[in-house]
């Protein structure tokens, strides 16, 4: 009975399509990235070519994107000011 749902987990889990994925060096030398998706994570090292998983390249996508939104919100109220 175990082994049986051992094996249907292992079923569940689909290996996901992998990208390369490049961070860029920073000037104040911040150290790797590290992302968490779905309990895993990943250490991703600045200034090499890194493959990992779609949705761990989508959190990075997202996070710059939310940063870019930080940026503008600040921006326009620093120019209220």
């Amino acid at each position: 009975m175990k082994n049986e749902k051992a094996e249907s987990k292992e079923t569940l889990v689909q290996p996901q399509a992998r990208v390369t994925v490049r961070l860029p060096r920073t000037q104040n030398d911040e150290g790797d990235k590290v992302v968490w998706v779905n309990n895993d994570r990943y250490i991703i090292m600045r200034g090499v070519n890194v493959d990992v998983p779609e949705s761990v390249a989508e959190v990075l996508e997202h996070e710059e994107e939310m940063l870019d939104v930080i940026y503008k919100y600040e921006t326009a109220n620093r120019l209220k000011a």
